[in-house]
């Protein structure tokens, strides 16, 4: 009896060994499958977030590069007027230069000597030319026209 005993005891000891390997073989399997799974999911993740790294890298560099278009449009808009302005008053300021009071007599008598011929004449002209061409223009006017010309301040 002590044999079968000790047989009976043997065996269970092996069952539960065997068992306890079996259990263990299951868990490391399980283990390793949810390692498996863990590593191919944080690779699909990282290369998810790498793509989406590499699009926002792309759209940070058009953007970019748009607003260094948009910025050099600018630029040359700005130049533009600058120049512009810098033109035209230096336009500006050879023409009040190069245009005498007598000159400008001169030219507008011949313009109205041309269009009025017998008409009465009306001329439009700002204050400070007023004062400068006014009575002098004035006088030279009636004489040639022999007509009423008037100027007005606008």
């Amino acid at each position: 009896m002590e044999v079968k005993l000790d047989s009976l005891i043997e065996r269970i000891k092996q069952e539960g060994v065997d068992q306890a390997k079996k259990d263990s073989d299951e868990i490391l399997k399980q283990a390793k499958n949810t390692a498996l799974e863990i590593v191919a999911k944080a690779k699909a993740e990282s290369e998810a977030l790498l793509e989406k790294t590499k699009k926002s890298a792309e759209q940070l560099e058009k953007n970019a590069k748009a607003a260094v278009n948009q910025a050099a449009r600018d630029t040359v808009l700005v130049v533009r007027e600058k120049l512009n302005l810098i033109c035209d008053r230096a336009f500006k300021k050879k023409i009040e230069q190069s245009l005498s009071v007598d000159f400008l007599q001169a030219v507008i008598t011949k313009i109205i000597d041309g269009w009025a011929q017998g008409k009465e004449v009306e001329i439009l002209l700002n204050k400070r030319d007023v004062s400068a061409l006014g009575e002098g223009l004035l006088s030279e006017l009636r004489q040639e026209l022999k007509k009423t010309v008037v100027i007005k301040v606008d």
